[in-house]
């Protein structure tokens, strides 16, 4: 091989690697992005079925004509499965925490990365009633919150 084959050959495999090395990064950037996403999408999921709850007989296992929302739990909703308690449940992309605390009328969940960590509860949405503007959100962004990529 000729030195200006070898030249070519190695600036080759120098272009081919930048280019491996910058989808790379591009790739996890959105996996990222696209985590944080899912686990506000879940949250959504979890809220909607808590004010569903509320709306329904008490008879077909809702709340509606219970004072508060102490008897809801992600069992009552519907989630037997990764629960690490009726309270607490933890998906691929977050860890989902409801709270009540008492006859109050409200139920609060907490939401973070999957580490499930009571320091990385960092987003609250208190639940006070089946309507749209029955929510209240609340974001505390601590200084280790990370999801993991």
């Amino acid at each position: 091989m000729g030195q200006q084959q070898l030249l070519f050959l190695v600036f080759g495999i120098v272009v081919v690697g930048a280019i491996v090395v910058v989808g790379a990064y591009v790739l996890k950037d959105g996996k990222t992005s696209n985590d944080r996403v899912m686990v506000f999408q879940e949250a959504l999921q979890v809220v909607g079925e808590v004010q569903a709850w509320k709306k329904k007989p008490v008879l077909l296992g809702g709340g509606a004509g219970v004072r508060g929302f102490r008897n809801v739990t992600f069992k009552t909703l519907g989630y037997p499965h990764t629960l690490l308690s009726n309270r607490v449940y933890k998906t691929e992309y977050g860890c989902y925490m409801l709270r009540t605390t008492g006859d109050e009328p409200h139920v609060e969940l907490s939401f973070s990365a999957p580490s499930c960590s009571l320091s990385d509860f960092v987003t609250r949405v208190t639940v006070r009633g089946p309507g749209p503007g029955d929510l209240d959100w609340q974001h505390t962004p601590p200084k280790t919150f990370q999801i993991p990529r």
